[in-house]
C-alpha cells in the first residue's frame, strides 16, 4: 500500500514538472507555427485531469526541399545570378587548370648535382598469363636496362623571368629533346613562348622523388642512373 502511494506521488510530481517545463518553453516557440502543446495525453497517462490545449494550434507547413531548390534556381536564372555564378565557377576551374597550386621551391643559389638510382625492388613474384614467374619477390630491377630516357627534364618557375630565360636556353641546347615541367606559373603562357607542351609537377611528386629542393633543375640519363642538377638561372 505504501509502495503504491509513493509511486503515484512520484508520477504526479513528474507530471507537474513536465507541465511547468513546457509552459516555461512555450514563449520561446510562440511565434513558431509548427508548435502544438497538448497536455491532455500526458496528464491522462499519469492519472491527472485533462488540462486542455495550451495556445493556438497550426498545421505543419514545411516546404519540400527539392521544391525549394527548384524555386530558388528559377529565381536565380531570372535575375541573372545563376549565369554569374556559372561564369565564376568556369573561370576558377580554367584558372586552376592553367595555373595549378605552386610548389614552395626557391631559386638555386648554389649549384649542386647528384645521381638518382631508379631501381625498384619487386614486392612479390611477378608472373605472366601462363603462370611463369619472370621476377621473384625481392629482385632489384633498373628500368633503364630496358628503356632509355630520350628527353631531359627541366624544372623551373615560370613566374621568375630569369628562370624563363634559362628554359628558353635549354630548349635551344637540347633542340626539342627536353620536357619542361613547371613548379609555378601559367602553362598556356609557357606553351606559347616555347612552342611545345608544358607539364606541371602536381603536388611535387617528381621533385620529391628526385630530391629537388631548388629550381631551375635538370634531370637526364647518365648510364644506368639519372643525373640531377640544380643549376643557376
Amino acid at each position: 500500500m505504501l509502495r503504491n502511494i509513493s509511486l503515484n506521488k512520484y508520477k504526479l510530481i513528474l507530471c507537474v514538472l513536465c507541465c511547468v517545463m513546457m509552459l516555461m518553453l512555450f514563449p520561446l516557440y510562440a511565434k513558431n507555427p509548427v508548435l502544438n502543446l497538448s497536455l491532455h495525453n500526458l496528464s491522462r497517462e499519469h492519472g491527472g485531469v485533462s488540462l486542455g490545449v495550451v495556445g493556438d494550434t497550426y498545421d505543419i507547413a514545411e516546404e519540400d526541399l527539392l521544391s525549394f531548390i527548384e524555386r530558388r534556381l528559377i529565381a536565380m536564372k531570372k535575375t541573372g545570378e545563376w549565369q554569374r555564378i556559372y561564369k565564376d565557377i568556369q573561370s576558377q576551374v580554367s584558372e586552376h587548370i592553367d595555373r595549378p597550386r605552386a610548389l614552395s621551391l626557391s631559386r638555386t643559389m648554389k649549384p649542386r648535382s647528384w645521381t638518382y638510382d631508379p631501381s625498384i625492388i619487386v614486392p612479390y613474384d611477378l608472373a605472366d598469363e601462363d603462370g611463369h614467374v619472370f621476377a621473384k619477390a625481392g629482385t632489384k630491377i633498373n628500368p633503364l636496362t630496358l628503356i632509355t630516357l630520350h628527353s631531359a627534364l627541366a624544372f623551373y618557375d615560370a613566374d621568375d623571368a630569369k628562370e624563363v630565360k634559362w628554359a628558353k636556353k635549354m630548349n635551344e641546347i637540347y633542340a626539342g629533346k627536353i620536357k619542361f615541367i613547371l613548379v609555378n606559373g601559367s602553362l598556356s603562357s609557357q606553351e606559347k613562348l616555347l612552342g611545345t607542351s608544358i607539364y606541371f609537377d602536381q603536388a611535387g611528386k617528381l621533385t620529391s622523388r628526385f630530391h629537388i629542393e631548388h629550381v631551375p633543375a635538370l634531370v637526364y640519363q647518365e648510364g644506368l642512373h639519372l643525373k640531377v642538377e640544380e643549376t643557376l638561372a
